[in-house]
């Protein structure tokens, strides 16, 4: 319901993951704290991944992948790994 460009099944496969593993998001609301996802950062604004690839910009939104890596402010090697298998599932490269 988020998508509003056509995917392929390894496309579709990785924003399904991604989505799965990261969450949707939060905006900000009622003085609650937001979280960012990909469908809503905190500022209730999509994600540049979600946007990216609703203009069709299927490569940006791709390298987008490489920036969900991080946990408590620092790459984690097991989100570098599955976000680089997204990332080749959504570039046909799996």
């Amino acid at each position: 319901r988020i998508v509003n460009v056509k995917l392929d099944q390894g496309q579709f496969d990785a924003m399904v993951s991604i989505v799965y593993n990261v969450g949707s998001g939060r905006p900000n609301q009622d003085g609650k704290p937001g979280r960012d996802g990909i469908e809503y950062l905190r500022n209730g604004q999509p994600s540049t991944l979600l946007r990216k690839l609703n203009i069709g910009d299927y490569d940006g939104a791709a390298e987008q992948f490489d920036k969900w890596v991080y946990g408590g402010g620092h790459p984690l090697p097991g989100l570098v790994k599955r976000r680089a298998d997204e990332r080749k599932l959504f570039e046909g490269r799996a």
